[in-house]
């Protein structure tokens, strides 16, 4: 059984507690990375009017794969390396940037999770767009025809499978939430392998991690009212996702050395 959420974040914050000042610096880091990659997508919106929309989305959409999404990877290694023990330069946020190799390791799960979502959010979204589509007034308007009587009612229909397909795509992706992390701990683990094994690993977990991300919920409220919290609160979660991954990885461990004893009681019958 999982440690429950006290325990993680306990245990996150004891890792934590001689690296404070270091770990408000990541965040930082990974603040300014997110902040300049919004201005530069409301930068090229209102200069490249009217296609500025466009084009700002795709500029923001390459720079989050290029440039935010490895940055936040490493954030999350120097979390996972600072909460088992090791000794940690701030810079090391920095660490898929650092050579190609690792580079490519980190754009190429970032590309693969991205591929995965997009098929499974078409296939599951798709359904409900349909049937939006079926119960849009304007579809009947542009061929000359009447809205028939029943498509008035498949509005209801739309949401509810899109609702659905939602909550699918949700759970499927949370089958790879570990990835990151097996890529962090692992330097000679390839992105599939590490996809792959998330998929395990995650099958036993993903309530503990949902609980867990539930328990941040007021976290996030407050940083919305006021942003001073998260320069706790963002470190807290990093260090309580690594630890919560270890405690995951172990646990499975566990239950695979218990799959593999066969042993049986031996009895003698004498008769």
């Amino acid at each position: 059984m999982l440690p429950g959420n006290d325990a993680v974040k306990h245990t996150a914050r004891t890792a934590l507690k001689s690296c404070w000042p270091q770990a408000i610096a990541v965040t930082l880091f990974c603040v300014a990375v997110t902040l300049c990659g919004i201005l530069l997508d409301e930068l090229f919106a209102a200069l490249l009017q009217p296609f500025g929309d466009w084009i700002a989305d795709l500029v923001f959409l390459c720079y989050t794969l290029l440039l935010l999404l490895p940055t936040l990877q490493g954030a999350l290694r120097w979390f996972w390396r600072v909460t088992g023990g090791a000794q940690e330069e701030v810079g090391a946020v920095f660490y898929y940037f650092s050579d190609r190799r690792a580079y490519l390791r980190s754009l190429w799960l970032t590309l693969y999770l991205a591929g995965k979502a997009l098929l499974y959010g078409v296939l599951l979204l798709l359904p409900g767009a349909v049937v939006g589509c079926l119960s849009d007034p304007a579809l009947y308007t542009r061929f000359h025809l009447s809205m028939p009587y029943w498509a008035t009612g498949l509005r209801v229909l739309s949401g509810v499978l899109t609702a659905l397909g939602v909550l699918i795509l949700c759970g499927i992706l949370l089958r790879y939430y570990l990835a990151p992390l097996f890529l962090a701990a692992r330097e000679d683990m390839t992105p599939l392998e590490a996809a792959h094994l998330s998929t395990r690993v995650s099958k036993q977990t993903r309530g503990a991690f949902l609980a867990l991300l539930f328990s941040f919920v007021g976290w996030a409220l407050l940083i919305l009212l006021c942003a001073v919290p998260l320069f706790y609160a963002v470190p807290l979660f990093f260090a309580a996702l690594a630890v919560h991954g270890r405690f995951a990885v172990f646990h499975y461990n566990q239950n695979v050395l218990a799959a593999r004893d066969t042993r049986f009681p031996a009895y003698r019958a004498q008769f």
